[in-house]
């Protein structure tokens, strides 16, 4: 009985692995002109705070469609296990923004400043997903499913709430081209 369920882990994992180093291999990120690509996304600098009065800026927009359409897709798959759907709130998303641009800096549950993830909204945030360098909030729903802790905090009856953050990382190559990396967040709450 404990071989098999360990087989059966060990066989998930290995497809999860494998599903994740494709999608890494077709995961470029989007480019755009560098006048087109500020004037379209409005990219702006921001600090992060990374702890004893040090800070890092990044350049970069936060994709609020790609936001929402990851709100829908959360929903539509809550429903598809009979759960309720979550409801956003404007503190979780909020704190959510905070944490999408932080992964740019440190992709981790502990914050740049060294601080747990959860006290970017201690009152509100009971659990959080992260994905980073994904194309689109398909992509990385699909990504969070295949993750059994992720998957969890999505099919969650203890929360009620999320707040849901897509932060576009700007980088400007040699040749000058903009491109862009995403950095995804589902805070959830009560």
């Amino acid at each position: 009985m404990k071989t098999m369920n360990f087989r059966k882990t060990t066989k998930s994992i290995i497809t999860s692995l494998l599903a994740a180093a494709l999608l890494l291999s077709a995961a470029p990120t989007h480019a755009a002109s560098t006048d087109a690509a500020r004037s379209r996304c409005n990219d702006k600098v921001y600090a992060i705070s990374l702890g004893n009065g040090k800070t890092e800026t990044i350049t970069g927009h936060f994709d609020n469609a790609m936001a929402k359409k990851a709100v829908r897709l959360l929903n539509n798959y809550r429903k598809k296990h009979g759960l309720t759907p979550l409801k956003t709130t404007a503190a979780l998303k909020k704190a959510a923004k905070t944490r999408a641009a932080e992964s740019v800096i440190k992709q981790s549950h502990t914050r740049p400043n060294g601080l747990p993830w959860f006290t970017v909204d201690a009152t509100t945030a009971y659990g959080e997903n992260l994905a980073d360098n994904w194309p689109s909030a398909a992509v990385a729903m699909k990504m969070w499913k295949h993750s059994a802790s992720h998957n969890n905090n999505m099919l969650s009856r203890d929360y009620g709430t999320v707040g849901i953050a897509v932060f576009a990382c700007r980088t400007e190559t040699t040749s000058g081209d903009i491109r862009y990396a995403y950095y995804y967040v589902q805070l959830f709450g009560r």
